[in-house]
């Protein structure tokens, strides 16, 4: 995944700038900032990327989902209406109970979705100047 490429190359800038931090070379250990800043940006615009499509996937999976049960709402629509007409009380309540069985299958998904996309919000903070990422290598 290019995110973990990133972060591996992330990792090596940090170490080539504690080493020239260590030479007392200040002006190469901040060009090393900029290259672990820039790698580290790369990976979180990856990560981004990643979770939009994860949303995007989830929400035509959700679509074809509501599509299934909107057939399936017609079909029990159909069948109350006759059972009504004929009077079947038996035929009344399994269908009663088929259509309350597909409303809470929809209010799982729906719930598992909007904790799907709570999820996927990416709370992670990383040096936001050069002067923090040599700073960090100081310590």
């Amino acid at each position: 995944m290019p995110s973990q490429e990133m972060r591996g190359e992330e990792k090596s800038e940090k170490l080539k700038i504690k080493k020239a931090m260590e030479k007392g070379n200040i002006d190469g250990a901040r060009i090393y900032a900029e290259n672990a800043i820039q790698k580290r940006t790369k990976q979180m615009n990856y990560l981004r990327l990643a979770f939009r499509l994860d949303a995007v996937v989830a929400r035509l999976d959700m679509q074809a989902k509501m599509s299934t049960i909107n057939k399936s709402m017609g079909n029990i629509v159909k069948s109350l209406e006759s059972s009504l007409a004929t009077g079947n009380l038996q035929k009344m309540s399994k269908t009663m109970d088929s259509f309350e069985k597909q409303f809470v299958n929809m209010e799982v998904q729906a719930e598992f979705m909007e904790s799907a996309m709570a999820g996927s919000i990416l709370w992670n903070q990383y040096p936001s100047s050069v002067k923090g990422a040599v700073a960090s290598q100081r310590c």
